[in-house]
């Protein structure tokens, strides 16, 4: 745990922070502040178009901002939270029909491929399970897992981005997650509740049951687009507009039931597309939404609460911040424009508050973490090195003593291979060296031989040939296209003559002790060729999951799209 945490939210028009201290005791909020991003007026400069030249412009207005804030909150022992924002990521959460972690790492890549229209290779990939120990139909036990993909080069560009205003970001998580952090007591019941942050131009939805984040989705709308409602509805400057959407107009400035009628036509979009995010989550039977709780900045706007509510029939409430486990009544009243700073500094000063995505990691981790590991095993080096200087008189002692034996074991050696291996060159056996490699070579290439017959672990790919051929159905013709076979996984795809077939052949390969755990998955049918995908974990035993309904009807809750095998790329969007 760091001593001092400053959580950076870096918004559209302003820089946020929300600095924390931790101890044995807990945490202790010291302040929030914020900085304008100052509006940027684009020259024109030779040889660049006008879209460049404004992101150049609008990019050093964000720097500035940056550097200015961390100088005003920034102290000894700081270490810095940010966040990725949530449009940059893909969410989703999977059903597994298992919940061993093993079978999760395998499988969860080749599921996310079907779902994503680009390389996983250029993804980084963190996930946690949300729920686990779900009874399946056919027995077994199966987990809901949540995903977050994010591209690699944004995540480099965005630290890039970072380190050229001074800041460098020990952990880099998603918005959403660390926007789950606020208020564990409020989001942690049994039924899902949504909290939706209103930003300047985003708006940020996460669904939480449990405690666990389970679904998120950020809108293109948000504050700004209210704000210039107002001002087109009483004719007035966006200054103007922003001062009036916060605090109601005194009397004569503006009609109250004018400002509410434009606020209601702006919020249209958002409530719409807030309706449906909540409906289809519900659809997807995790429970009915029991309560809203909204903040961020333009949370403030008078009656927005009110409509939300009126439109979904659902409670809303303003998100309640902590105020600290230190001195809460002490504590500066941080407002709920700084909730997303709030949550990414609480991710750095209690990392076991909740779970969150990492992506500093590999290449992109932080210096100081590889630094200090760096250093770490350099002073376990020099232990060990004190401990060798301390053992040299005795080894001295020793050493005579030791060579002696050492010649007469050699000897041994030299002799044992000669008897072994009599056909070998004379040089062979000069040295113990040269005896002990011969020896070497000679199991390597028998180890080589062995593994021409069979491989260890398990069936070959010829096996799995012979054995489908055994278990199919000899009325039911198949025509495989591919198969692969890993110590892991088996995986195949083909084609057939209808959808009742392919549900023949996963019914007998179940029935397999080798392929207990085989499901079907992407199964299209079109004129008179049905092609299916088979997956089949392997080492699973007796614990191994038997997913899915042995009918040809619409998979059950709990029975996933498949693992394409890595030769094949899935190109739905995720």
């Amino acid at each position: 745990m760091a001593s001092t945490v400053i959580g950076l939210d870096v918004g559209s028009s302003a820089v946020k922070a929300v600095v924390l201290s931790g101890g044995s005791r807990g945490y202790q909020v010291q302040r929030a502040a914020s900085r304008a991003i100052e509006p940027v007026e684009v020259e024109p400069v030779e040889g660049e178009a006008a879209p460049q030249a404004l992101e150049r412009a609008r990019a050093e207005a964000e720097r500035r901002a940056i550097r200015g804030l961390l100088e005003e909150v920034s102290g000894r022992d700081t270490s810095i939270v940010a966040a990725v924002a949530g449009n940059r990521a893909s969410t989703s959460q999977v059903d597994l029909p298992f919940s061993q972690v093993r079978q999760i790492e395998q499988t969860l890549p080749g599921v996310l491929e079907d779902r994503v229209p680009f390389e996983l290779d250029e993804m980084l990939l963190e996930w946690h399970v949300v729920e686990s120990g779900i009874p399946l139909p056919e027995g077994g036990e199966g987990s809901k897992v949540f995903a977050v993909l994010v591209p690699r080069r944004h995540v480099a560009r965005r630290l890039e981005e970072l380190a050229a205003a001074g800041a460098d970001p020990r952990h880099l998580t998603l918005d959403a997650c660390a926007l789950a952090l606020l208020a564990p007591e409020a989001l942690a019941g049994e039924g899902p509740a949504a909290l939706v942050d209103v930003g300047e131009r985003r708006t940020t939805i996460l669904i939480v049951k449990g405690g666990e984040t389970r679904l998120v989705r950020t809108l293109d709308h948000g504050g700004e687009d209210l704000t210039e409602a107002v001002a087109r509805a009483v004719g007035c400057s966006r200054g103007e507009a922003e001062h009036w959407k916060r605090a109601r107009p005194a009397p004569g400035e503006a009609t109250l039931e004018g400002l509410e009628g434009a606020v209601a036509g702006a919020l249209g979009p958002l409530l719409s597309e807030l309706h449906a995010t909540l409906a289809g989550f519900e659809n997807r039977g995790d429970g009915e939404i029991s309560r809203i709780w909204v903040t961020g900045g333009g949370s403030l706007l008078p009656g927005l609460r009110e409509q939300v509510g009126d439109v979904l029939g659902i409670p809303v409430e303003p998100l309640p911040l902590p105020r600290g486990d230190v001195d809460p009544h002490l504590a500066p009243d941080v407002g709920p424009e700084h909730a997303l700073a709030f949550g990414l500094a609480l991710r750095g000063v209690q990392p076991g508050r909740g779970w969150t995505p990492h992506f500093r990691r590999g290449e992109l981790a932080y210096r100081r973490d590889v630094q200090t590991t760096r250093l770490a095993v350099l002073a376990a080096v020099a232990l060990v090195l004190l401990g060798v200087v301390a053992g040299t008189a005795w080894f001295a002692v020793r050493h005579g003593q030791l060579t002696r034996e050492l010649a007469g074991l050699e000897g041994s050696i030299v002799e044992q291979v000669k008897a072994e291996v009599p056909d070998a060159s004379p040089s062979a056996y000069r040295t113990a060296g040269g005896a002990t490699a011969l020896m070497m070579e000679k199991a390597l290439e028998m180890q080589r031989k062995a593994d021409q017959v069979t491989r260890e672990g398990g069936l070959t790919a010829l096996d799995v040939l012979k054995r489908l051929s055994e278990v199919v159905p000899v009325d039911v013709k198949v025509d495989l296209d591919e198969l692969s076979v890993s110590d892991e996984v088996i995986n195949l795809r083909g084609r057939t003559d209808s959808f009742d077939a392919v549900d023949r052949v996963e019914s007998a390969l179940k029935k397999d002790a080798e392929f207990v755990a085989a499901y079907k998955h992407d199964r299209t049918g079109s004129a008179g060729v049905t092609r299916f995908a088979i997956t089949i974990p392997r080492g699973a035993g007796e614990d191994a999951a038997v997913p899915g309904p042995a009918g040809g009807g619409p998979a059950t809750p709990g029975t996933p799209p498949a693992p394409a095998p890595a030769a094949a790329k899935g190109g739905s969007d995720g």
